[in-house]
């Protein structure tokens, strides 16, 4: 098994296929992200007031004009509730048929070539409740770090998301006692280390021992939580090791466009300023400037889930 799981080989293919199979992924996922946008921007219409809409904007207050959440709705709260529960399940189903549709080309070479591919069907509902019950996993050991870090250094983690935004937005002290705010922020930053601690490890863990799943499930279109931890025994520390390969090689990649953007950003903000037929190509700089940010982040997109897929590949090989 460790010959098929080498974590230098796992990321190296992970990196591969996000970079030359991009156009890939833009076919597969434009759809499904164009259909979900229009979903929620359509109920957002429907349920929210436009007029606190626009004064939220404008003002940056979660609450404009002293109104509060339930007074935005123009429908009852319950019935708000439910259509963004209805949405979120709509984009959780319409996401699954896109990691369904990569995990089936990485893992068995399958893509049916459409053009707009928007699929809800049992592989893609079965893929989204594989994603949603990873999610849920993550949530619980997030929670228990939270309660294990309040026992340690006995701060609530309300207590100390409170004092760090307080010290944060006003770092000066509005009581003009900057001891006490530094203990406040000494006490918060401990807590979040401690919760970070506690949730590093099992997660860690989980993510290397279900890493199969979510792919898995879509390509034999049932769930196989037990499958996974099964296929990667003995390989789990292999997994892991490409999981840190793969996010250190995305952040480098993203450093160095990073620089890149803030250089044709900069030389593009210059050339505005001229005016004129110049200011045309520094107009056409910031449009190729966010054309490259766009394309990392679907490139990195497609490298995190060709991962999941190609564990299984080489891990579910008689």
């Amino acid at each position: 098994m460790s010959d098929r799981i080498r974590a230098a080989q796992i990321a190296s293919e992970s990196i591969e296929f996000g970079l030359r199979r991009a156009p890939t992924v833009l076919r597969v996922v434009w759809a499904p992200f164009l259909l979900s946008a229009l979903i929620i921007g359509g109920v957002v219409g429907l349920v929210f007031d436009p007029e606190w809409v626009a004064a939220s904007g404008a003002s940056g207050a979660a609450e404009p004009a002293g109104r509060g959440f339930a007074d935005a709705l123009k429908v009852p709260l319950p019935v708000g509730v439910a259509a963004f529960a209805a949405v979120a399940l709509m984009y959780g189903v319409l996401y699954g048929g896109v990691v369904a549709d990569i995990s089936r080309l990485v893992a068995r070479g399958e893509d049916e070539g459409r053009f707009v591919n928007v699929r809800i069907d049992a592989v893609a509902r079965r893929t989204f409740a594989a994603a949603a019950i990873m999610w849920l996993a993550n949530l619980a050991i997030f929670l228990v770090a939270l309660a294990a870090a309040q026992l340690v250094t006995g701060v609530s983690a309300s207590t100390a998301l409170q004092d760090y935004l307080s010290v944060q937005l006003n770092p000066d002290g509005a009581s003009g006692q900057p001891m006490q705010q530094n203990a406040r922020l000494a006490a918060a930053l401990g807590f979040f280390g401690v919760a970070f601690l506690a949730y590093l490890p099992p997660s860690a863990w989980l993510a290397a021992k279900l890493s199969p799943f979510v792919a898995g499930t879509a390509i034999e279109n049932r769930l196989i939580p037990r499958k996974s931890f099964a296929l990667t025994k003995g390989g789990a520390w292999s997994i892991f090791g490409g999981l840190i390969l793969l996010i250190g090689a995305w952040v480098l990649i993203g450093v160095v466009i990073s620089i890149g953007v803030a250089v044709v950003d900069g030389v593009a903000a210059l050339l505005a300023s001229i005016g004129g037929p110049v200011a045309f190509a520094g107009a056409a700089l910031s449009f190729i400037s966010a054309l490259g940010q766009a394309a990392f982040q679907l490139a990195a997109f497609g490298a995190q889930t060709a991962f999941g897929a190609i564990v299984y590949r080489r891990l579910s090989v008689d």
